[in-house]
């Protein structure tokens, strides 16, 4: 079967799980949750969340004496990246359909709490959170944002990341002047924000994530669409930055980070295993490249593909773009 054939069963199969989790009651999800909690009757439980979500406030499934701590994790992250912002807005997601508020003390290899990092803590400070409060958790249970997430989905996640994830003052304070600073240059014009996702991501075709477009393909989109615009540009690959540049010149801006040109098809590793010779990388690496979605997320349209920083970007604007030009073409 062809990607399109395949897109076609994986839309099919989700609208059934969507129709089924819509007729019944999330009581009975709950229920069913906690006598079970296999990742089926949790995709439904999180599935009926969102559709609530999409019309009520979280204060609605949210009683704030319950909480949901999340400890451990199936999956390790070597450094903070928008597929970890993906696995915990799913977490919040499930923590807030079970009426609990989530609180994240996951940590990697070297004790990084990422959220703490870079987020105010959830629960009020000196606040406890009691055994008694506290829901069983299991490490695979919480499904995470899908690709082609619908608008109902869009604004789910929308409402959990400005409720839970409240940027720490000094990130604010350092992304906010990043943001001036780039208005500053863009001043009255239009501005579209553009990721251009490469280096390991597309040489090694990663299974079940998106295709992503050829630069050819962005570059006809802008010249047909936003001729007059600035281009703000998010990208690990600092080759696809200088095509944008080579066409476009001195309206293609973006914010200072490190590049992974030459380092990661030579040692033939995931980028979030290279590090640089510099004082606090690890942390840095994560900062620049949120920083850019930051920024991004601030601006008047956007032109991608789907991928994990594009997905984000999306769900910190709300409600919307101007125009959202976002290339979807399956899965590889």
């Amino acid at each position: 079967m062809n990607e399109k054939g395949k897109q076609t069963l994986r839309k099919l199969k989700h609208i059934g799980m969507v129709v089924v989790a819509g007729v019944i009651p999330l009581s009975i999800w709950r229920k069913l949750y906690r006598k079970q909690g296999n990742l089926s009757i949790t995709k439904l439980l999180c599935i009926k969340g969102m559709q609530i979500l999409a019309k009520k406030e979280i204060s609605h499934l949210v009683d704030g004496n319950k909480y949901m701590v999340f400890d451990e994790d199936i999956y390790t992250y070597k450094v903070f990246n928008m597929c970890y912002m993906s696995n915990i807005l799913g977490k919040a997601l499930l923590a807030t359909t079970l009426g609990a508020v989530p609180v994240f003390r996951i940590v990697d290899a070297d004790g990084d709490n990422y959220f703490l990092q870079f987020f105010d803590e959830i629960i009020a400070k000196g606040q406890e959170v009691y055994s008694d409060k506290i829901y069983a958790y299991s490490k695979k249970a919480a499904p995470g944002i899908r690709w082609d997430m619908s608008s109902t989905e869009r604004i789910a996640y929308q409402k959990l990341y400005e409720k839970y994830f409240v940027l720490k003052s000094q990130v604010k304070a350092e992304y906010d002047a990043e943001l001036e600073k780039m208005q500053r240059i863009i001043g009255s014009d239009d501005s579209v924000g553009i990721v251009l996702r490469g280096t390991d991501y597309v040489l090694t075709k990663p299974k079940g994530h998106p295709i992503q477009p050829d630069i050819e393909e962005i570059v006809d989109i802008l010249e047909k669409e936003f001729p007059e615009a600035y281009y703000y540009v998010a990208t690990d690959e600092e080759r696809l930055l200088n095509l944008l540049k080579d066409k476009f010149g001195d309206r293609v801006i973006t914010s200072d980070s490190v590049y992974f040109d030459g380092i990661y098809e030579k040692d033939d590793k995931r980028i979030s295993y290279i590090s640089f010779d510099r004082e606090n990388d690890k942390y840095l690496r994560g900062f620049e490249y949120f920083r850019k979605l930051y920024v991004m997320s601030k601006l008047n349209n956007v032109v991608f593909g789907m991928s994990g920083a594009s997905r984000m970007v999306l769900i910190m604007r709300s409600p919307g773009f101007d125009k959202e030009r976002i290339i979807y073409h399956g899965l590889y």
